[in-house]
């Protein structure tokens, strides 16, 4: 036993004990540093995220029309506000409509702010009345698929920097699929496979469509 303890001594007093010493404090300095780095990095996403817009889009019966909304109940102000087209494919009625919105006037929501979104309507190219379109489509039991709107929104905050988010609309309720995150390189990405994702299918169903019998709309 007294032998083990001055081979212990010996080899804590050697030189060969100073290196060992120095890495294990250079690790755990490392370790302490990266834990900081990783909680303030936390601690100012999170901030950010208070900071930021939080949309919700909804439809709304105004007189005759329907009109669609975008309110702004987050604490920061948006701008240049972007909506990206939302396609819908009816394959038994060989139709492809695209939705277009945007904000009328002034392109920025404020706190609390509310603005009607403008938007236009295309039925196979051809534009037509919105409010048709937006009654059919959220008619109950019109259609299983037909029942939610899934809306990407793309802005800027007070800082310059873009962002998008991700609300899911309908005529039985609101639901953010996903918060505002910041568009880096995998949200552009994200971006630009859901619009390929979609021009593919619009090309497949198109083949598809031209070695059938046209649909036949019944008055």
């Amino acid at each position: 036993m007294n032998m083990a303890i001055n081979s212990l001594l010996k080899f804590i007093q050697s030189s060969t004990f100073l290196p060992v010493s120095n890495l294990i404090t250079i690790i755990l300095l490392a370790l302490t540093t990266l834990a900081g780095f990783l909680a303030s990095r936390a601690a100012s996403i999170a901030n950010k995220l208070k900071l930021l817009p939080f949309f919700i889009i909804s439809f709304t019966n105004d007189t005759k029309d329907i009109n669609i909304k975008i309110k702004n109940l987050g604490e920061g102000v948006a701008f240049d506000l972007k909506i990206e087209p939302f396609i819908l494919i009816l394959t038994d009625h060989q139709d492809i409509f695209r939705l277009y919105l945007k904000i009328k006037d002034v392109n920025v929501l404020a706190k609390d702010e509310e603005k009607v979104l403008k938007s236009e309507v295309f039925e196979n190219d051809k534009k037509m009345i919105h409010s048709d379109f937006l009654t059919i489509y959220l008619k109950p039991n019109f259609n299983d698929h037909l029942k939610k709107v899934g809306l990407v929104v793309i802005f800027k905050n007070a800082l310059g920097d873009k962002y998008f988010s991700v609300v899911e609309t309908s005529s039985e309720g609101i639901n953010v699929q996903v918060p505002p995150k910041r568009l880096d390189i995998f949200g552009y990405l994200w971006l630009y496979y859901r619009r390929l994702r979609e021009f593919v299918w619009i090309k497949v169903w198109q083949l598809i469509w031209h070695f059938r019998k046209p649909y036949i709309k019944v008055s």
